[in-house]
């Protein structure tokens, strides 16, 4: 878990010392180049499908970076944790297979959901209308506080009447990214 460093305030005479030079300055200097980050991925080639009308969890396999043991891979892979508490830019990013049949593709964020619609709290959510003869990419993007523990996941949605399958021939296409921006 990263620590952001409470920064002093200097007076004048006040001593500098290799202490305080390590924990104003260079903790500082670590906690910025080490932000906790996670940008958990869809790995190519990995499949999942959406059923029609149907909130679906996404099954995130593979991570882009993780800076701060925020996502398991292997183990409720949809989830990334916050490590940190803070506030947290979130980007969700949902792409889906081409059919124009149907109005809607969506992409929605839910808190400490265990891979449930239903369950948790709703965060945000986004949608775009399906394009024909491409595949159709939608992304939901917002601030929000984390506690030390609390995690996110994103659902994918879509109403063609029939199943569809998430867009995987590239890294990237579905993606949850979670990057600390603020101290609480």
């Amino acid at each position: 878990m990263g620590t952001p460093p409470v920064m002093r305030t200097w007076a004048p005479g006040d001593a500098l010392d290799s202490a305080t030079l390590n924990s104003q300055l260079r903790d500082a200097v670590n906690f910025a180049l080490t932000t906790p980050r996670c940008c958990a991925v869809k790995s190519i080639g990995s499949s999942q499908t959406i059923t029609t009308a149907t909130y679906t969890v996404l099954g995130l396999d593979a991570e882009q970076y993780d800076t701060d043991g925020m996502h398991a891979p292997s183990v409720n892979n949809s989830r990334v944790y916050a490590q940190t508490p803070g506030w947290y830019q979130i980007t969700a990013r949902c792409s889906f297979q081409t059919s124009a049949t149907g109005n809607r593709r969506g992409v929605a964020v839910r808190l400490n959901a265990a891979g449930s619609w239903s369950g948790g709290t709703f965060l945000s959510d986004m949608y775009a209308s399906p394009m024909t003869g491409i595949w159709t990419g939608v992304t939901a993007t917002f601030s929000y506080q984390l506690s030390a523990g609390d995690y996110v996941e994103m659902f994918g949605y879509q109403d063609s009447g029939g199943t569809i399958g998430v867009q995987t021939s590239l890294a990237g296409y579905n993606a949850l990214t979670v990057t600390w921006s603020a101290p609480l």
